[in-house]
């Protein structure tokens, strides 16, 4: 369970005593560049879900492949100049595979530092990196042979069109958007400050508090029914999740 104290206060989550995460703000984020920051995330904590169309193509069932099992294949395809934003001078390049003796299981060691990345310590490293960038597990299982034939044909157009296409900044709205709303607190010049997991947070709380006051100007008006509306969506102050 990550500590949503340390979250909020944008503080660096300590792994164990060899790895560190540090949680960036917006501007250092701005800084480091905002495509190979989320390039870099999403290679973190990708599942064989959304390499299905890169393992097809060297003949791996993306659903017989486990998100650590990927992650052994990915490590080495990230340089520390684009980790270092997360891990600092970790460099998982330094890492080689190892196999336990005791428990035959696989697990990278950088003998230099005498640092082991297991998969226990994977799972805490993708969890909190999801959680400071509202990003969720994507997964899915196909009902048979043709449903993961077309899933992967429409993944492989997907990505075909998105290499065509510019990088466009999705934090750049976020920001437009919520420094003009009246219940965001900051302003364009002092936004830059906070840290993804607080910023994220905020886009998602103003987004609850509006829907919250749409659906009860609906109640007050008579289009919307009070019993028909989940307890959760009245309460703005409620979980996120």
């Amino acid at each position: 369970m990550i500590d949503k104290y340390i979250l909020f206060r944008g503080k660096d989550f300590i792994v164990n005593d060899k790895i560190t995460i540090h949680q960036p703000t917006l501007d250092e984020i701005f800084e480091f560049g905002e495509q190979k920051y989320y390039s870099t995330v999403l290679s973190l904590v990708a599942t064989p879900f959304d390499y299905k169309v890169q393992l097809f193509d060297i003949n791996i069932d993306y659903e017989t492949m486990s998100d650590y099992e990927l992650f052994i294949l990915l490590f080495k395809t990230m340089p520390i100049d684009c980790t270092s934003i997360l891990f600092g001078s970790l460099d998982f390049n330094k890492f080689e595979l190892e196999r336990s003796i005791e428990t035959n299981e696989l697990y990278l060691f950088d003998k230099d530092n005498d640092i082991i990345i297991d998969k226990s310590i994977y799972t805490v490293l993708t969890d909190y990196i999801r959680c400071i960038n509202f990003f969720k597990r994507t997964m899915d299982v196909a009902g048979n042979s043709h449903t993961k034939e077309y899933l992967i044909d429409k993944e492989r157009r997907k990505m075909s069109r998105h290499n065509r296409k510019n990088f466009e900044s999705v934090l750049i709205d976020l920001v437009s958007s919520v420094t003009n709303c009246e219940q965001f607190k900051y302003r364009y010049d002092d936004v830059w400050g906070l840290p993804i997991y607080v910023f994220n947070d905020s886009v998602r709380r103003i987004q609850k508090i509006k829907d919250q006051g749409n659906i009860m100007m609906g109640v007050y008006t008579g289009y919307v029914n009070m019993k028909d509306i989940p307890e959760k969506s009245l309460n703005w102050i409620g979980s996120l999740e």
